[in-house]
């Protein structure tokens, strides 16, 4: 798969997540995780994940996707979840492999990258979305003014007051946030929730009356 990719939502469903830290030992006190240990935490994602991903359906990972980055164990991981994976790289994904060999810790996905567009189509729904993904929130993104989305991780949740309250089409989906609290969440999930944000009409034109107001950086 190549980034910039056009999905048609009427073929595949599409999931995002972030932050799963995975193997990451402290990050079950340090953001409260319910889970008594890492295997624990290991077998539940696993288990959501594939309660609700098929094997032609996309799901989007915006980062840190475990501790270690060890390719041993995404290869096992990528073997064990459905889907067609795609790895949007954050601060903790060592892309480099250990032997200092050519290729990457991730290549038993899909692809991987910093971050990119991907462009989510319906014929059924009339539905033409364009979504940048990142895994670092960012005030401004191509296509803003127009009505794409900005999805991120990161910040464990910290930005969703900032988010909710921001007139910016922009919200944090990893697992320790609101919206996607130890879960997947879908493109519908997503984009009722950005709907609703902009009062039932199309985003490109509350990004229009946005900018007009002056209200948000574009």
């Amino acid at each position: 798969m190549k980034w910039n990719t056009e999905i048609n939502l009427d073929k595949h469903k599409v999931f995002f997540t972030a932050d799963l830290h995975l193997f990451h030992d402290n990050i079950l006190w340090m953001n409260k995780r319910p889970f008594k240990d890492c295997d624990e935490m290991y077998e539940y994602f696993v288990k959501e994940w594939n309660s609700k991903v098929g094997p032609d359906d996309y799901v989007f990972v915006l980062g840190d996707v475990l501790w270690g980055s060890q390719a041993s164990r995404l290869k096992a991981l990528s073997e064990k979840l459905n889907g067609r994976i795609c790895i949007v790289l954050g601060n903790h994904d060592k892309e480099k492999t250990a032997d200092g060999k050519s290729g990457s810790n991730f290549d038993c996905f899909y692809s991987h990258d910093r971050a990119d567009f991907i462009r989510c189509k319906s014929e059924k729904t009339g539905t033409d979305q364009l979504i940048y993904m990142s895994h670092y929130p960012a005030i401004s993104w191509p296509n803003k003014g127009r009505g794409s989305i900005m999805l991120h991780g990161h910040v464990h949740g910290s930005m969703d007051d900032f988010n909710e309250e921001s007139p910016d089409l922009r919200v944090d989906v990893g697992v320790d946030a609101k919206l996607g609290y130890m879960k997947l969440l879908s493109f519908d999930e997503i984009y009722e929730y950005m709907i609703h944000k902009a009062g039932d009409i199309s985003l490109t034109q509350y990004m229009q009356n946005v900018y007009n107001k002056k209200e948000a950086i574009i």
